[in-house]
């Protein structure tokens, strides 16, 4: 995955975390907002590559099997959130949250699995 696709990813994870303050946050909300925010750049994404190509009729978007693969690693994020006591900070702040959403992306805790996870890795031994 390149540099750029990583900062918009994160970028656009850190503008849809659901936790507006510490009272609000939750897990599940956090997991819900971070795959929304993961899979939407990435269907646009991947209709955009399709058209790039003169694909009219491309497979379509495995959106079930991305979710899949990120909603772990949601719940990794969001979890580090809670037991570091960052919960204020990401609501004051949710670019504090980028650089944990990097560190799953580059492999490290919390990584995404499945097809996520695949495809991170196939481009890292390239």
């Amino acid at each position: 995955m390149n540099r750029a696709w990583t900062v918009l990813l994160a970028a656009s994870l850190c503008a849809a975390l659901p936790c507006a303050a510490q009272d609000d946050f939750s897990i599940p909300a956090f997991v819900a907002g971070c795959a929304e925010a993961i899979v939407q750049p990435a269907r646009q994404s991947y209709a955009a590559r399709a058209a790039e190509v003169g694909n009219p009729s491309p497979k379509p978007f495995p959106e079930r099997q991305v979710r899949d693969s990120v909603e772990p690693m949601c719940a990794c994020i969001g979890q580090r959130i809670v037991d570091a006591g960052l919960v204020s900070a990401v609501a004051a702040d949710p670019s504090v949250v980028k650089p944990m959403v990097e560190e799953a992306l580059a492999g490290g805790r919390c990584k995404p699995g499945g097809i996520l996870g695949d495809m991170l890795a196939g481009k890292k031994k390239k």
